[in-house]
């Protein structure tokens, strides 16, 4: 996320963002990330019948038998179609983003796009806080993020979990310094994350240190899992769950690069260098492809052989910012272009370049995650 290339602007029309009024989740409720278990209806047993005495001799009619089946419940609402939503940050502010983000309009929120509509609506915005840097779990029935929720801009950045619906928001770290660019795990048991809670801030209240978390969804257990020494940011986890990859900042030659690094959790190894200079990674699990970004160009290494591709096409390039949709039939990926000091639209194209079209006139939207 922090590589500069060169926008390009997509050639098709741009239609207008339909944006849906929505009311935000109350920013002082914190429900448990994992609710009372729900048991069904109980109904007490009825009584007998009491039956007057007949004024004269009548055969007595036989009882009709009463039944002990429970009524059955009604069904729970069907869930709400997020297969393509992406979710981003808008409002962003990229001044200043370390030493405290800044408030501008009610500061940073999460919103969510249908590119199939192009059509908007909040997920988590707070007038006194900042949100931002979201991620989808596994079935995109939550996203996590990073956001401070007590008013105060300068105050460190915690993680957070909301449901697709903007229900059930709560807390999750609570640690100085900022927690950043979580992802889940496949199996959704884990979360990694950025943080600078080991580190300490420069003159200007600025941190640069980042190392790479994890944390247990379960019992909310944090564990250091790499730490390079620099900015070590963007985790992904593989697909059985083992391994996290992520973006290291390491010193070559006298000049600051970014790669691609690999982490085994169970074998507690430093990171292994996986020899390839880029950022903004995303995977597909289907092929177990890693995506990465270098000098505006998208790129796939494929973890299996292990072999490194170029995919965008000559004359074309992907400004900022790409995710790589793997569930997309054929694949696309998602960017950000006409980057300037608050953001920038959201597109969407081949991994090639090709058939971009703008599908959020927005321009000041920032991490979109597909």
């Amino acid at each position: 996320m922090n590589s500069c290339g060169g926008g390009q602007e997509p050639t098709d029309k741009q239609e207008p963002l339909n944006q849906e009024k929505s009311t935000p989740p109350p920013a002082t409720s914190f429900p448990s990330l994992f609710g009372p278990t729900l048991k069904a209806p109980f109904f007490p047993p009825m009584g007998p019948t009491f039956q007057p005495p007949p004024k004269k001799p009548q055969p007595t009619p036989s009882p009709t038998p009463r039944s002990t089946s429970q009524p059955t419940p009604p069904p729970n609402p069907p869930p709400a179609n997020t297969a393509n939503l992406i979710v981003y940050t808008r409002n962003i502010i990229l001044d200043n983003f370390l030493g405290g983000p800044s408030l501008q309009n009610g500061g940073p929120f999460i919103e969510t796009l249908n590119p199939d509509t192009k059509t908007s609506k909040i997920l988590v915005q707070d007038a006194k806080a900042v949100s931002l840097m979201p991620s989808w779990n596994q079935d995109k029935t939550k996203v996590v993020f990073a956001s401070n929720r007590d008013g105060d801009a300068t105050k460190d950045l915690d993680l957070w979990v909301v449901n697709a619906d903007g229900s059930g928001l709560a807390p999750l770290t609570n640690n100085p310094g900022h927690d950043w660019t979580p992802a889940w795990s496949p199996d959704g048991k884990w979360i990694a994350f950025a943080s600078t809670r080991r580190a300490a801030p420069n003159q200007y209240n600025e941190v640069y240190a980042f190392d790479i978390f994890l944390f247990n969804v379960t019992t909310g257990e944090q564990t250091l899992l790499a730490d390079l020494g620099r900015q070590d940011e963007d985790p992904l986890f593989s697909k059985d769950n083992q391994k996290v990859y992520f973006v290291g900042e390491v010193i070559e030659q006298d000049q600051s690069v970014f790669k691609i690094f690999e982490v085994n959790i169970a074998a507690h190894t430093p990171p292994r260098d996986l020899g390839i200079k880029g950022e903004d990674i995303s995977i597909d699990y289907n092929k177990n492809i890693l995506y990465y970004y270098n000098q505006a160009s998208l790129y796939s290494f494929d973890l299996n052989t292990p072999q490194s591709k170029k995919l965008t096409a000559d004359g074309q390039n992907i400004p900022y910012e790409p995710w790589v949709n793997s569930n997309g039939n054929p694949l696309q990926v998602v960017y950000i272009n006409n980057l300037g000091a608050n953001g920038g639209n959201i597109v969407i194209s081949n991994l090639d370049g090709s058939n971009a079209s703008t599908v959020g006139l927005m321009p000041d939207a920032f991490f979109p995650r597909w």
